[in-house]
Parts: C-alpha cells; structure tokens; sequence
C-alpha cells in the first residue's frame, strides 16, 4: 500500500505483476527501491522497483530463504540484514516460545 503522508485517507494499493499475500517487512532502499520479506508457505526476500511513484512496482529479485520465518529488515552499511524472529514458534504454542536465539542474515543485492 502507498500512504500518503501528508494525506493518510488517500492511501492506494501498489499493483504488483504478482501477489505476494504475505509480504511482511519493507525496508525502503532510494525512493523508487524497496525490500520486502514474505514469510509464511513461502519464505523470501524481494526487491521492488518503481518507475512511476508506486502506483505500480516490479520485482527485480525474488531470493528465497532458508530460514523458518523471515519476519523484517534493516538497510546497514550499504546491505539489507533479515531478522528471523522464531514467531513460527510462538505461533504453534505460545507456552513453549523461549527461544532467545535470533538469526540475522545478509541478503544478497
């Protein structure tokens, strides 16, 4: 979704050539470049680019990841690094989630 800052109720959907249902983490890059994590049935890291202010984006990169359920990210020292939070532990029985062990991995650009 586009949300307009200085106009919040304008906000409109972003097409996309292909779906992605469970696009969780977005990390903006340039003003025209974003990463998105996906978790879920299929855990991934994409890029997108925009040429006409994100009323459209293509996905430039579509890398999927080994880990269990990649959850968001963050831009350092010219790289994007996705966070696996385990949620997929909390989710399945929040009694049992104690893990305080997190991965954290470079995504290739």
């Amino acid at each position: 979704w586009k949300v307009p800052l200085k106009n919040p109720k304008s906000l409109s959907q972003v097409r996309l050539e292909t779906p992605y249902p469970t696009l969780d983490g977005l990390v903006l890059l340039t003003s025209n470049e974003v990463v998105g994590i996906q978790n879920g049935k299929d855990n991934k890291v994409l890029r997108f680019k925009t040429g006409d202010d994100w009323n459209t984006a293509t996905t430039v990169q579509n890398v999927a990841s080994e880990m269990r359920f990649p959850t968001t990210g963050v831009k350092a020292d010219g790289r994007v690094y996705v966070l696996e939070g385990k949620l997929d532990e909390l989710f399945a029985d929040p009694a049992k989630a104690v893990s305080g062990e997190y991965l954290i991995k470079g995504f290739p650009q």
